[in-house]
């Protein structure tokens, strides 16, 4: 469906290029010939003939920006045009099936007894939240983004690894052996944490399988977004499944996985893209670290929330400055005091599966090669077209930002729509196209004298 609409956005950006293109060199040329009392009008052969060098001239262009991109000269470019558009996106609503108890600053230093001083939440307090969550709200599902392997008391490992509801974390790649999970978990009740950095350190892809090294403490294959997305779903009749082909289905659709052999997948080229990776779809909201609701531990400990939890994924984990766990995201834009906490982070990951398995939002897709050539091409011939024919520079100057604008549009209203189209390439295609077009006739123009 996705590669369909893209397509159908090509054909229309093509087709409105062009129209606008000719409607223009028909008025010009109207006017021109009125002024003139001696008309200088293009024959047809030699229209034809110097379309078809045009048609030339943007294939040659679509050639070389193409065959450049998969070096990875324009990924930084890429990147940062795809950050862009993903700001400029509509705001959505809140994603209600989720709820973060997040631990703050204030609520490290306001707690007892904290073993070896360097955790974040108190084993007590573990025991009391969860007791409280499980009488008092009863959610569908409570996920701890908090590494628990200094657990050692009895009764907390006891409710950890008997309550089916309740799903823990491990990290894989931490310096040598990783970090594991408490003691006494079943593994289908932990998933890994581990987070994918882009070359700038941005977090802009989902990680939902992959297979741990030998030596990891943590030996599990499922993120622990998908382990807790997996549940929840399977309580609503959605299956995530493999089949056959190696692909990701939730339910009857499956997830445009980015292709571990190439590492190519819209702007990216030649990544790391070993294990099941798919594009985060961020849920737009005014502010990314709001799109769910947020309550304190001492908040939600200390008084009576008057909230429906039954259906709901309660999240906990730290946002305090000391723990360190932020994240960048297309959203902050190198902003370091608007980071992304990584319970926030986990929650996005989590909604992004739940909106695709129950909502039908669609998960980032990229166009095959074939298509993104395709669309370079059109860019580059409207481009050829408008600087092959026009011949007055304001009205080049008016026209080229009209097919800018429509370039821009095309691709920002199609990422909403979950497709990655090739923005950069196609400018970069049409804007040599059009320098060489009017050097070309620059050239001829001198010549001739």
């Amino acid at each position: 469906m996705e590669t369909i609409i893209a397509i159908l956005s090509i054909v229309i950006n093509t087709i409105a290029m062009m129209g606008t293109v000719l409607a223009v060199l028909l008025q010009y040329q109207q006017n021109q010939n009125a002024k003139s009392s001696e008309p200088r009008q293009l024959k047809f052969p030699a229209a034809l003939y110097r379309i078809s060098k045009l048609i030339l001239a943007s294939f040659f262009v679509t050639f070389v920006v193409m065959g450049v991109r998969p070096t990875g000269i324009l990924q930084g470019f890429e990147l940062s045009a795809f950050d862009h558009m993903m700001r400029q996106r509509p705001n959505e609503t809140r994603d209600q099936r989720l709820l973060a108890i997040t631990i703050s600053e204030q609520d490290i230093q306001s707690q007892d007894n904290l073993e070896g001083g360097s955790v974040s939440i108190s084993e007590p307090n573990l025991i009391r939240l969860i007791d409280k969550l499980e009488t008092s709200y009863q959610p569908a599902i409570i996920g701890l983004d908090l590494y628990l392997d200094w657990v050692g008391n009895d009764e907390l490992i006891s409710i950890l690894g008997q309550k089916e509801n309740i799903f823990i974390l491990c990290k894989v790649s931490d310096e040598d052996i990783g970090i594991p999970p408490p003691a006494g978990v079943p593994s289908g009740k932990v998933g890994f944490s581990d987070v994918l950095l882009d070359p700038d350190d941005v977090v802009r892809r989902h990680l939902l399988l992959m297979t741990p090294p030998l030596q990891s403490a943590c030996s599990t294959r499922y993120a622990f977004s998908l382990q807790i997305a997996n549940s929840y779903l399977k309580n609503k009749d959605v299956i995530i499944s493999d089949d056959d082909s190696g692909n990701i289905k939730i339910g009857d659709s499956s997830l445009p996985l980015i292709n571990f052999e190439s590492g190519r997948f819209g702007g990216y080229q030649n990544i790391d893209a070993q294990g099941y990776q798919i594009m985060l779809n961020y849920r737009s909201y005014y502010n990314q670290n709001e799109f769910i609701e947020r309550l304190t531990l001492t908040d939600f400990l200390e008084s009576e929330v008057n909230m429906n939890l039954e259906d709901r994924i309660v999240l906990v984990g730290v946002t305090a400055d000391s723990a360190g766990d932020f994240w960048d995201t297309p959203y902050n834009s190198g902003q370091a005091d608007n980071r992304m906490p990584g319970v926030i982070l986990q929650a996005h990951l989590i909604s992004q599966l739940l909106s695709f398995g129950l909502d039908d939002r669609p998960l980032i897709s990229a166009l095959p090669d074939w298509s993104s050539s395709s669309m370079v091409w059109s860019t580059c011939l409207g481009w050829g077209l408008l600087f092959g024919f026009l011949g007055d520079k304001i009205l080049r100057g008016l026209l080229g930002g009209c097919l800018f604008g429509s370039l821009y549009w095309v691709c920002s209203y199609t990422l909403t729509q979950g497709v990655w189209l090739p923005f950069v390439p196609s400018l970069i295609g049409g804007i040599l196209t059009g320098v060489g077009v009017v050097a070309y006739r620059a050239y001829n123009h001198n010549s001739t004298k």
